[in-house]
């Protein structure tokens, strides 16, 4: 019946491929994100832990907290503190997160006072 069919055969691979590049073209920026995003999240974890020690360490010490930087992971924590009053602090820990924004913690602290010996 059909003598001469070839052309029909490139055609449809000819669409297939482009189906399949339409479809990696959707899905791949979507999976570049999502894994920007995972690192993200992991960052933030990194800096909640991070935070987190340092508040309990002024919590129950009389030292008073200082601005300082430490690089964990090849991304740059900046720990940084905010004044209430005597008692009350605020710690913030800032850094530019994989999705390239920048992404800030904040924790509160309070300094327990110490009890002088008699």
């Amino acid at each position: 019946m059909y003598k001469n069919c070839r052309g029909i055969t490139l055609l449809d691979t000819v669409a297939a491929l482009g189906i399949l590049v339409l479809v990696t073209m959707i899905i791949l920026p979507l999976l570049i994100t999502l894994y920007e995003e995972r690192a993200t999240i992991t960052q933030r974890s990194v800096a909640i832990s991070y935070l987190q020690s340092k508040t309990v360490e002024i919590s129950l010490t009389d030292k008073l907290p200082e601005f300082e930087s430490v690089q964990i992971d090849d991304t740059v924590y900046l720990l940084g503190w905010e004044h209430k009053d005597n008692l009350n602090w605020k710690g913030c820990v800032r850094w530019k997160g994989k999705n390239n924004r920048q992404q800030t913690i904040c924790l509160p602290v309070n300094k327990r006072t110490t009890l002088a010996s008699p």
